[in-house]
Order: C-alpha cells, then structure tokens, then sequence
C-alpha cells in the first residue's frame, strides 16, 4: 500500500482480475479477442456490448449488442475480430461492457496502440459532492483511463484505475484508515484526480 494507507491501482486491479465474475480483452496472433469468465458454479448470462469509441467519446462502431452466457467455472470466448486499420489504432479503444442478469455489470476497456502513440484529449474530470460525507460523483468530458484519487486524509476511495467515459456519473466513497481518528472526509478542494492523459 502507499505511505498515506491508500491502495495502490494494482491492489484494485487484483480485486478485479479476482473477482467471480470477469471480462478479458486482448490482443493475439492479429485478432482482438474478448472472453467472459465465471468463477461461479453455474452459468450465468446477460447482456453484452462491445464498442470501439474515439478518444472524444463518440461510437465509431458497435462491434457487438446481444446475449453472451459463459459455463460455470469456466471462461468462453465471446467475440473476436481483426485489429483496426493501423491508422485507427491510436485513434480509438475498444470498450466493453456485461451485465449478468442478478450480478453486477462489468466493464473493460482497451487501447488498440501504445499509450504513449495514442490521442488522448484532456479529459476534463469534475468531482461533486455526493448525497451524504464521503461520497462523491465523479464525471468527464472526453474519456480517461486508469482514473485514480488521492486525499490527504489517511485512507483510500472506494475504486480506482477505472475507466470513465462521457456521459457516464460514477459514484465514489471514501474509507478512512483504521488508524485515522478523524471523523472528516477529505474536502474536494483536496483530492487530486489522475488518469492516464494527465501524467504525460
């Protein structure tokens, strides 16, 4: 963990990749390929969509909208396509989203190139209050990558190294250390917002 008790994005991105219910998107031997995984032991489905969006938020192409079911203990290959034309590449990200009927939707979102070749528009991200101490709603103009949060109050938020996307409001709360004797969440005026666009 970080010095302040906070969590760093690998500790979130564990308690992703751990959970029961997944989606991997990868690239091999030329194709992209999206897989659903069920660690639970019946099967489950729900509805799918897969999208390649631009940097500026907007569908380029709906890839995929329908039923997707994956085994039981078990993982199944949902959907698998060429790469973009290389002029695309940096251009766009493959966006996907599940949702399991009685579980929690799950998203995963890939970048076609290197980040470093890509163009990221700023993101613009707004922070509010949310409707009661320590919740918050997070939002953004263009779509950012690998947000993350960071008060100075002892503690960690509730997610982070997500991706958010346009028109989307995201709830967040924050959890204070076992040893923060402080009852006050952090002021907004105090949180530093990061994603991916803004580190370079």
């Amino acid at each position: 963990i970080e010095y302040s008790g906070d969590w760093k994005l690998l500790h979130y991105e564990a308690r992703r990749f751990f959970a029961p219910i997944g989606i991997s998107a990868f690239v091999k031997d030329g194709s992209v390929q999206v897989f659903g995984l069920n660690d639970r032991p019946d099967e489950i489905s729900g509805t799918l969509v897969i999208r390649r969006m631009s940097f500026q938020g907007d569908t380029l192409e709906e890839s995929y909208r329908g039923n997707a079911s994956c085994p039981g203990d078990g993982a199944v290959l949902f959907w698998s396509a060429e790469l973009p034309e290389e002029s695309e590449r940096n251009r766009s990200f493959l966006d996907v989203r599940w949702e399991p009927d009685g579980a929690e939707a799950v998203e995963r979102s890939m970048l076609f190139a290197k980040p470093l070749d890509c163009y990221f528009e700023p993101a613009k991200i707004k922070l509010e209050a949310g409707e009661a101490p320590g919740e918050y709603l997070i939002s953004c103009e263009a779509p950012a990558f690998f947000v993350s949060l960071e008060s100075p109050v002892a503690g960690r938020f509730s997610d982070a190294g997500f991706t958010l996307l346009p028109g989307q409001v995201r709830g967040l709360s924050f959890i204070p250390s076992r040893d923060n004797d402080t009852s006050k969440p952090p002021e907004i005026a105090d949180i530093l917002i990061r994603d991916l666009r803004a580190t370079y």
